[in-house]
């Protein structure tokens, strides 16, 4: 009898992030070589630890509310990100495809604010973030960030939408080629952990994984989280299942963590 194992590395990727179901749709690129970042910090946002300098360290002894812009460019090269002084003195740093995580400010960062701007050398059509803090610990109000480099500015997240049903978001998770399905799904070292993505496309995390077990005789739940489940089926695949709404149930399944490329989406009942 095989062993199968599955471990949680804990991210917020893209998430950590919120990402609309088509929302390249919904988002329209910048003047070209410039735009500008603005909102506005407020005490319901996430509080964190903040990042700056280009070495993307810990700045000692400081905690601010942050917010999250997800972007991306249409031509590689450098960019400057400059704090345009709007009312609210802001640090901010670049963020990867892996997403900001506030338990972990540093993951993924590319490069923060030195005082009053940072450079990043960032490559076209990939998700990156732009987090912003205030530069005293609980300051709130609104912000501006310019942004200039070689090619279009892009707010918002990267989607592909082609013809017929194919659809792609490039955010790292394992089942990008369902732009409008109910989770996102990501694996770490050799790890899981299933979001959970509103009608809205905001994305929350569900639950994160981990165990080592034998492939069952019988297809097995795993684990679940309101109406996303996870099991192990007798084939030793694992299948995700979420209600995708007017009596749809979206399945995708996949052969663990480290992801393999090997998943595709079908609706199979596991209880079958």
């Amino acid at each position: 009898m095989k062993s199968k194992s599955l471990f949680t590395m804990l991210k917020l990727g893209s998430a950590g992030l919120a990402l609309a179901a088509l929302l390249a749709l919904q988002t329209a690129p910048a003047q070209a070589g410039m735009a500008t970042i603005s909102g506005a910090l407020a005490t319901t946002d996430i509080y964190s630890a903040d990042a700056t300098n280009t070495g993307c360290v810990i700045l000692a002894g400081y905690a601010e509310y942050n917010d999250v812009h997800p972007f991306y460019v249409t031509a590689a090269g450098t960019y400057t990100f400059t704090d345009n002084f709007n009312t609210l003195d802001v640090f901010f740093e670049i963020v990867g495809p892996g997403g900001f995580d506030p338990t972990n400010v540093t993951a993924n960062c590319i490069a923060a604010q030195g005082n009053p701007s940072a450079s990043a050398s960032l490559s076209a059509d990939t998700q990156y973030y732009l987090v912003v803090y205030a530069n005293v610990s609980l300051n709130t109000g609104p912000y501006e960030v310019g942004v200039s480099g070689p090619g279009n500015i892009v707010l918002g997240s990267l989607a592909v939408a082609a013809t017929g049903e194919a659809c792609s978001i490039n955010d790292g998770r394992i089942n990008p080629d369902s732009c409008a399905g109910p989770v996102a799904l990501y694996c770490g070292d050799d790890g899981l952990e299933v979001w959970d993505i509103d009608a809205d496309g905001v994305g929350s995390l569900a639950f994160t994984y981990n165990g080592s077990f034998d492939v069952p005789a019988a297809n097995t739940l795993l684990m679940s989280s309101g109406d996303i489940q996870l099991w192990i089926l007798d084939s030793g695949e694992f299948q995700v299942n979420a209600d995708q709404g007017e009596g749809k149930v979206y399945a995708f399944l996949f052969n663990g963590c480290p992801y393999d490329g090997g998943g595709y989406n079908a609706n199979i009942d596991p209880n079958e």
